[in-house]
């Protein structure tokens, strides 16, 4: 394991149980705009090297369809010069 990733694992343990939820989704508030937010997470992502392979605004399709959703966005990144190193 890349020692980079023990410090998020580490601190994943030490949050509060009001933090965490039966399936495994973790939601912490922010003193940002959800935008900016995901944006920061973007950059922290590819900060440590990680690639971002595809950002999904749900509540953008959701309004699509007249369907009113607060701000979702699922960001999905890889690792992918590990990814590339296990072919």
């Amino acid at each position: 394991m890349r020692p980079f990733l023990l410090v998020p694992l580490i601190l994943l343990c030490l949050l509060p149980a009001v933090a965490r939820s039966n399936d495994e989704l973790i939601t912490l508030p922010s003193s940002h705009t959800a935008p900016v937010t995901t944006q920061r997470l973007q950059d922290a992502i590819t900060a440590e090297g990680w690639t971002i392979l595809a950002t999904v605004d749900h509540a953008a399709h959701a309004v699509r369809y007249g369907v009113p959703l607060l701000a979702r966005t699922t960001i999905i990144f890889a690792d992918m010069q590990a990814s590339i190193g296990h072919l």
